[in-house]
């Protein structure tokens, strides 16, 4: 599953036109250090628009200006100067998992399985609280 990265309010514009097939593109030059840099299994999302036309992206990979390994969400071809917006869309937050605690009646050191690394469940037993840290091992976090 990708990993969605995200920075504060980063845009830029296109270096270059873009074609409706291309999976790369650079921005303006010194702009792409406002947006994040995606490692193996995650990307940012942008916005590409040009007037009335607009198409989101993912973005997998970014050295410097230039981005690439990009998924594509239509095949417009846009003009150099084309306006690129980082951005949370609803694509990306429908991905997202809701974090929540849980309760439980036993210790789960060794026998719950987390939704998510750094869970925590509370012990109602003896009103503990243990954060998960990895598989089905738990850490008390309090006594």
């Amino acid at each position: 599953m990708t990993q969605y990265l995200f920075t504060n309010l980063a845009k830029s514009t296109l270096a270059a036109g873009i074609g409706g097939g291309d999976t790369s593109f650079s921005v303006a030059t010194g702009k792409g250090a406002l947006f994040p840099s995606p490692s193996t299994n995650q990307a940012f999302r942008v916005l590409v628009k040009e007037g009335s036309k607009e198409e989101y992206m993912s973005v997998q990979v970014r050295t410097g200006d230039a981005f690439s390994s990009i998924i594509r969400g239509g095949a417009n071809s846009f003009n150099g100067g084309a306006e690129v917006f980082h951005l949370i869309e609803k694509v990306t937050l429908e991905g997202l998992m809701q974090k929540h605690r849980r309760t439980t009646a036993t210790d789960p050191d060794g026998v719950l399985t987390a939704e998510y690394t750094g869970e925590e469940v509370y012990q109602s037993v003896t009103k503990q609280w243990w954060k998960h840290t990895e598989g089905t091992a738990w850490e008390q976090i309090s006594s």
